[in-house]
């Protein structure tokens, strides 16, 4: 156990933040060898653009060779660094990531026809674990409290500055020594550190680490369409929802994928008043859902809007105790297995003690080969699956089936309060209607089979002032993903 939270504190400590670069080709990428059933063949990949930038200090965060950096690699501090990142790696590697590939086939969590998004809120930089657990996703949104950062100029700085960041990164792992998970307060004081000022430190050098290479990273916000949209750096741009967006591929392959990170409050009053980002993560299309190490704040009525979201939204769920309580699956959609063993909480949460989930994992738990989040201390780790069969049983529907009832609607506005459909806000618009979603009325005209047909209407929309109007659908009266539904008409 021990030397699982030292691997684990080893790994979070060792990287740095956000690039305001452009896409170029680097000397950092290379050509593997690749193996067919019948012999051994060189494969020369097209050459792939890179973040020239981004790429070379993720490589050099994670003590890999590159060019941009080669003259720093070969001073001592830098030998000092890989050192100890390669001992944590090995063992990290050994004792979680082999058994968690192992477990994910044998349960069935996921396979590689799951190219999906997944949604980890309270996730702050761990893209080593949802990586792990989910590793054929195509988008990760991830969410937390901690700042995004910004790219240091490593060249720029003298060798002891670039010493003294290393070493802050490694710094970073003394409260994962010492209780076993990220404490967000630590972190985003490691965080005000000179340099070291942001979540994406951590996430380059897992990207890197996890055989990853950077293709673009840019600083976006999410703007009232729910669509995202870059920004000219990393300014923060005022009432909406700022982040960081990295499109990032295996080495060797050219399968983009795109990791969004938001350091985004995700409590009710501040859901409610961004409901653009709610539809930033439904228009990504249907998702799998993860929380690990998240203070049972989904079990707090005030975190009720991300939980309701989470379980309407999600057709899969893996999660620790910490999550959702275990008396809300009991009631839903999905069907539930359970793993590991619960017996207790740590002494920072012994009010949430779920005895009923006790009496369960007792009953009808199976076995878990790793041990991961709170109770691990414990050496205790209890994970729930969660699978939406009814979603499952619909994916598999001719498509004839599926555009049954799937229409397109133009949402105009959302408000916290009803309005009169004869509102002077409403004049000259056709078919008003509304329907309540995520704690707010959601005003929309239209309803079209056809989705040209509902551009067009979207266009006289936003002729008539309605400048953030945007296209939803629904299937049975329900609303659905837009990209579900398109991808279901071309099914």
């Amino acid at each position: 156990m021990k030397s699982l939270i030292l691997i684990a504190g080893l790994l979070m400590s060792i990287c740095s933040c956000m690039s305001n670069s452009t896409n170029n080709s680097t000397k950092d990428s290379t050509n593997i060898a690749t193996k067919d059933s019948n012999a051994v063949t060189k494969k020369v990949l097209k050459p792939q653009k890179l973040d020239t930038l981004a790429n070379a200090l993720a490589q050099f965060l994670a003590g890999f060779p590159t060019d941009t950096f080669a003259a720093l690699q070969k001073k001592p501090f830098y030998a000092r660094h890989l050192k100890q990142i390669e001992k944590a790696w090995e063992t990290t590697e050994k004792e979680d990531l082999k058994p968690i590939a192992q477990w994910i086939a044998d349960a069935k969590v996921t396979n590689s026809n799951d190219s999906i998004t997944i949604f980890y809120p309270f996730s702050g930089p761990d893209f080593l674990y949802v990586n792990s657990f989910f590793p054929y996703a195509k988008n990760y949104v991830m969410v937390g409290l901690e700042n995004a950062g910004t790219l240091p100029k490593i060249k720029n700085l003298k060798d002891t500055v670039i010493a003294s960041y290393l070493d802050n990164l490694r710094s970073s792992l003394r409260y994962i020594n010492n209780v076993g998970y990220f404490v967000t307060s630590h972190m985003m004081n490691d965080f005000a550190k000179h340099q070291l000022d942001g979540a994406t430190h951590l996430l380059l050098f897992y990207l890197a680490r996890t055989n990853h290479e950077i293709a673009a990273f840019n600083p976006i916000f999410v703007d009232k369409n729910g669509n995202i949209q870059k920004r000219n750096d990393f300014k923060k741009i005022p009432n909406l929802a700022n982040g960081i967006e990295i499109q990032f591929r295996k080495k060797g392959t050219d399968v983009e994928k795109t990791l969004y990170y938001f350091p985004f409050d995700l409590a009710n009053a501040n859901l409610t008043n961004h409901p653009e980002f709610f539809d930033f993560v439904d228009n990504i299309g249907r998702k799998f859902g993860y929380v690990k190490s998240a203070s049972y704040l989904m079990h707090n009525e005030g975190f009720k809007v991300i939980r309701e979201f989470f379980m309407n939204n999600c057709v899969t769920i893996l999660q620790d105790d910490t999550g959702i309580p275990f008396k809300m699956f009991k009631k839903s959609k999905f069907q539930l297995t359970l793993f590991g063993t619960y017996t207790k909480t740590i002494s920072d949460f012994p009010w949430c003690l779920q005895k009923d989930l006790k009496e369960a994992v007792a009953k009808e738990a199976k076995t878990l080969p790793f041990l991961i989040g709170y109770n691990s201390w414990h050496k205790e780790t209890v994970l729930f699956l969660a699978k939406d069969t009814a979603y499952y049983h619909l994916k598999a529907l001719p498509k004839d089936s599926l555009t049954k009832n799937l229409v397109f609607k133009v949402q105009i506005m959302s408000s916290p309060q009803k309005l009169a459909q004869n509102n002077p806000k409403f004049k000259d618009l056709p078919q008003v209607d509304f329907y309540q979603w995520q704690g707010l009325f959601r005003y929309i005209i239209g309803s079209e089979s056809d989705f040209e047909k509902c551009n067009e209407l979207l266009k006289q929309a936003r002729e008539k002032g309605f400048k953030d109007a945007f296209i939803v659908a629904f299937r049975n009266n329900v609303r659905i993903p837009l990209k579900e539904a398109l991808e279901w008409k071309r099914k």
